[in-house]
């Protein structure tokens, strides 16, 4: 029996020079090698068995001279895997020494509910176009900021029948829910069947193989909102539970296991930093110890804080993803309104999930002080990425007293529709985009018009980064429609 491969292969870098490939097998594979330019690089060592497969995860070494094509295959006991595009070889883009690379950057590459998968006639289109895209003008790094993939699913779900019936409860019998072994089972079984189903698209699949991709969760990996909900049923065991078994498989199919050189502290949040060509990367999770009262636990910062210190006299372009925008329409007239009455609207945590939630704004102000200090220090080049709200943008936070500023690019979603006129009004309607003033007033963020494009760019979208001759970082927003909108960050 050929050996089979479930999800993979997925390329990942974790600096300049190291490279990963790891996939998911069905549990018949005792040993396998990874060949690169059909020369035994390294064997895959199995990270951890799963509900029905083996998790596999191998390193080696790239070195960056001229640009060039590097091919690569796994082999088990001298068989080819084949991966879900139908290949069973894979080519990557290494960009040469003095090249300027060129990365993607995606989010929301799902549904959250049914009713949008039935409106949307072509879900993975804009996979498609850049998988084409990247055969005239190659990607040389993926970055994907949050919502890889939407569990909303899990509350009708045949896979995990005891959790569906768990949340028909009243609220006081599903806090008061004991685990058992189980809803673990059928925990384990849901979210494993999740990423092989979701990312067994063959364009997807094919550019998860052939870009080295970096990436880091938001809610709706775990549960819409996750993070947001009241203390009693945030605390319960059953979202504990849900919490543990999401963040062991976003462990190893998004951050490529714990063993990932660029995890800042691996056991207690999946946040990490690395170095890659011109770029210096931070991705910041804001999901694994959010509460209703906090983004980040105080030892988080501090671990955030270490590294940045750590990367003094960085003078390239530095990138920090945050799956929330950090600049955006403000909710605050909708918060007032839940904070006056007791009702518990559907769309609660979404609203307390922005940075400019009340309980949150604190902590915003954390972020821009220390990344606008990083940048001052370093004389580098910002640039914040987000995602989860579903149209794309561009905003600009301002320090007036230190003549500073950060550009924040949003890319929502990739597959994930956007939404309709009747709900884009009905924001509209209830947000403000205002420019906003906050602290003693010398910080302010405002969302401003790409070339080419409405202020807000309400179609499906994922957007390339590219450094030009004139020093500036290009931005191109590649949409489904006709827009074409672009800005260069100075």
């Amino acid at each position: 029996m050929n050996p089979k491969m479930m999800v993979g292969p997925l390329l990942g870098v974790e600096n300049d020079s190291v490279y990963t490939v790891c996939f998911l097998s069905d549990g018949t594979v005792d040993g396998c090698d990874l060949f690169v330019n059909d020369a035994k690089m390294a064997s895959f060592r199995k990270i951890a068995d799963t509900y029905s497969g083996q998790f596999w995860r191998a390193e080696f070494l790239v070195t960056a001279g001229s640009s060039q094509a590097w091919t690569y295959e796994i082999q088990s006991n001298g068989t080819r895997f084949q991966g879900a595009s139908g290949a069973s070889r894979w080519t990557f883009h290494v960009p040469g020494s003095s090249e300027k690379p060129r990365i993607g950057y995606a989010s929301c590459n799902g549904f959250s509910s049914a009713r949008q998968i039935k409106r949307t006639g072509e879900p993975y289109y804009l996979w498609k176009q850049m998988c084409q895209q990247h055969e005239t003008g190659p990607l040389s790094l993926l970055i994907m900021g949050g919502d890889q993939l939407y569990a909303d699913e899990i509350w009708e779900s045949s896979l995990a029948p005891t959790i569906a019936k768990w949340s028909g409860l009243s609220r006081s019998s599903r806090i008061s829910c004991k685990v058992g072994v189980k809803i673990s089972k059928e925990l384990n079984r849901f979210y494993e069947t999740l990423y092989v189903r979701r990312w067994s698209n063959p364009q997807m699949a094919h550019m998860m193989a052939s870009v080295p991709t970096v990436m880091m969760w938001d809610d709706h990996d775990i549960i819409d909102g996750w993070g947001s909900y009241k203390p009693d049923l945030q605390g319960c065991e059953v979202f504990a539970e849900i919490f543990r078994v999401a963040r062991r498989y976003f462990e190893l199919f998004q951050l490529r296991s714990r063993h990932n050189n660029a995890l800042l502290n691996a056991p207690a949040h999946g946040s990490f930093g690395l170095r890659f060509h011109d770029y210096l990367i931070l991705g910041l999770d804001n999901r694994s110890e959010r509460t209703r009262n906090q983004v980040m636990s105080p030892s988080h910062w501090d671990d955030v804080k270490v590294w940045l210190q750590s990367q003094s006299g960085w003078g390239g372009n530095f990138v920090v993803l945050s799956g929330i925008p950090v600049a955006y329409r403000s909710f605050a007239s909708v918060e007032a309104v839940f904070a006056a009455t007791s009702w518990e609207e559907e769309l609660e945590d979404d609203v307390l999930d922005h940075w400019s939630a009340r309980d949150h704004q604190g902590e915003r102000m954390r972020l821009i002080m220390n990344l606008m200090g990083f940048v001052g220090e370093s004389g580098c080049r910002g640039i914040i990425l987000s995602g989860d709200v579903h149209v794309g943008g561009l905003g600009v936070i301002q320090d007036t007293r230190n003549d500073l500023e950060i550009h924040q690019v949003i890319s929502s979603g990739i597959v994930h529709p956007p939404p309709s006129a009747f709900e884009w009004l009905g924001l509209q309607a209830v947000t403000s985009d205002d420019k906003e003033r906050i602290g003693n007033g010398q910080i302010t963020t405002e969302m401003i018009c790409p070339f080419g494009s409405d202020k807000y760019i309400r179609a499906r979208n994922y957007a390339v980064l590219e450094e030009g001759t004139d020093n500036k970082v290009w931005v191109s927003w590649i949409c489904e429609g006709d827009m074409k909108p672009e800005y260069g960050i100075p």
